[in-house]
């Protein structure tokens, strides 16, 4: 007897300037849904739309006289990213694919990295483990998970952002 893999799994990412307006977005949500009505078990990965990231740095650091903590302005930065996760996968919705985002506030959120704020490294180990734990599961019943590209979090639940 053939076993054949029914489903067949991908990984979308798309950056800032995928998503910079409403035109860019639309096109982004409309390649997932083909592939989802497809039977293409899909995860999409979303940066900050546009030049939110940017706009963000420059106010913060602005504002604070240049004394900002890189853990308050990682958790500042996050913003963008946690935003676009939140339009995408309603986007994704109203276009009729179940989806779900993940947001590193959650107590399932897959990326865990050091406490090198501002330049975190993923630990490796500890992500592999909760996205087969918490991601993988979500993919297999046919929802599209959306997690925010850039943004980690510590072991003890602070925000970092990417190296």
């Amino acid at each position: 007897m053939v076993k054949i893999n029914c489903c067949k799994k991908i990984v979308v990412k798309f950056g800032g300037s995928s998503l910079a307006d409403h035109e860019r977005l639309s096109k982004a949500v409309a390649a997932v849904v083909n592939e989802a009505k497809k039977g293409t078990q899909v995860a999409v990965v979303v940066s900050a739309m546009g030049k939110t990231t940017d706009v963000l740095m420059s106010t913060a650091k602005s504002t604070s006289n240049g004394k900002l903590e890189k853990r308050d302005l990682d958790d500042i930065l996050s913003m963008g990213e946690r935003t676009s996760v939140r339009i995408f996968a309603a986007a994704l919705r109203t276009n009729g694919v179940e989806s779900r985002y993940f947001d590193p506030l959650d107590d399932d959120w897959p990326v865990i990295t050091d406490a090198a704020f501002s330049n975190a490294n993923p630990l490796l180990g500890e992500c592999k483990q909760r996205i087969k734990e918490y991601v993988l599961p979500v993919v297999e019943k046919g929802t599209v998970p959306v997690i925010a590209g850039f943004v980690g979090r510590t072991v003890d639940g602070k925000i970092t952002t990417l190296g």
